[in-house]
């Protein structure tokens, strides 16, 4: 049955989308992208098209959809962000621990709304940019590390796997060496660095592979093991090691995300999963007013449809209402109050005889 895509997104991220306006608006700040399953005689299954933009008046009938959050909207925050590599893709940029992902005013999506000149990621020349670059995977706020970021609606929908990740953590051993074999025995720690500590005796550098583990049982393994078998302490591990936990800095954690590998997302998508990155299928193509990409060239009825090369200027078209109308609102404003200043009166029928002259002479 044929579905209307706000009640679509009402349903299936409820928090997200709390009225049918605010997925209106959503949908119209180019949060919400769109692609056809393509099935090729002879191929084993569907392959995706290319992506384009949603519209909040299509219905959904077996196609997919792809669900950029944006949270908050229009609050940038102005910061020097460190890049280590971009592309017109995608990124890889540095989160330093402490830094939520979302919710707030100084987080990295916020930085990576900002516009500033020298300080954020160059813009994307692709036709399916998005409005302002997205993290990939969720990093949590008290761990630093490297972050992949997508730039385009493609880049963002291939990298739907959650990596599998590698923590470099510091621990205090106090006076005792601990060697390489002992530790990794003991705590599935692989040594990497050990230097003496005027405070804390010695600090140990080692890393672990947590690929199905988040950081929170993580560090909650660690403490245990350093309570029952005398392993290191993590250091700043307030939450998990207790208030006399060893510290420098208040509520620093200092465990950072030393690798991680992307595991490439398969070209047809199951809809049943969850992903850090919202998706769901259940979309079909439709004809936009804005003809965002999805008309055919005048005068050649048998053309494929247009490509989305428009899509990135319409983008900015549709963040807010349309110029003129703004500027026809301010107009009969203005008409309003100038003639209420000749006519010295106040009155409610003073303001309406206003509007009326302005859309009768402009019109």
């Amino acid at each position: 049955a044929d579905v209307p895509l706000t009640d679509f997104l009402l349903q299936r991220w409820p928090s997200f989308f709390s009225t049918s306006s605010v997925a209106r608006r959503t949908v119209a700040r180019g949060r919400v992208w769109m692609a056809e399953e393509v099935v090729q005689s002879g191929a084993p299954g569907a392959e995706l098209g290319p992506l384009r933009q949603a519209w909040w008046s299509e219905s959904i009938k077996g196609k997919t959809i792809l669900f950029v959050p944006d949270y908050p909207r229009r609050s940038p925050h102005e910061t020097k962000l460190v890049v280590l590599w971009e592309d017109d893709h995608l990124a890889v940029v540095v989160k330093e621990p402490g830094l939520r992902l979302f919710g707030g005013i100084r987080t990295l999506a916020n930085m990576l709304a900002a516009k500033e000149e020298g300080a954020s990621l160059h813009p994307s020349k692709e036709e399916d940019a998005l409005p302002a670059p997205v993290p990939l995977h969720f990093l949590e706020a008290e761990i630093g590390g490297c972050v992949l970021v997508a730039k385009t609606a493609r880049a963002a929908l291939q990298g739907l796997s959650s990596p599998s990740r590698c923590f470099q953590g510091l621990f205090v051993t106090g006076g005792v060496l601990w060697d390489e074999a002992k530790l990794l025995a003991a705590t599935g720690w692989t040594l990497r660095r050990m230097e003496p500590s005027v405070r804390f005796g010695h600090l140990l550098a080692a890393e672990r592979g947590a690929a199905e583990h988040s950081a929170a049982a993580l560090r909650c393994s660690a403490a245990e093991l350093a309570a029952a078998n005398g392993a290191p302490a993590l250091l700043g591990d307030v939450e998990f090691g207790g208030e006399e936990a060893p510290r420098i800095r208040r509520n620093q954690l200092f465990l950072v995300v030393s690798r991680w590998h992307l595991r490439q997302a398969r070209s047809q998508i199951a809809a049943a999963q969850e992903r850090d990155f919202l998706f769901a299928d259940n979309l079909e193509p439709h004809a936009t007013r804005r003809n965002l990409g999805l008309g055919r060239e005048e005068g050649d009825p048998e053309s494929t449809p247009r490509s989305t090369a428009k899509t990135a200027q319409e983008i900015t078209k549709l963040m807010g209402p349309e110029w003129r109308t703004k500027y026809l609102v301010a107009a009969t404003v203005a008409l309003q109050i100038t003639l209420a200043c000749f006519a010295k009166s106040w009155s409610f029928w003073t303001f309406l005889a206003g509007g009326d002259v302005f859309f009768f002479v402009g019109f």
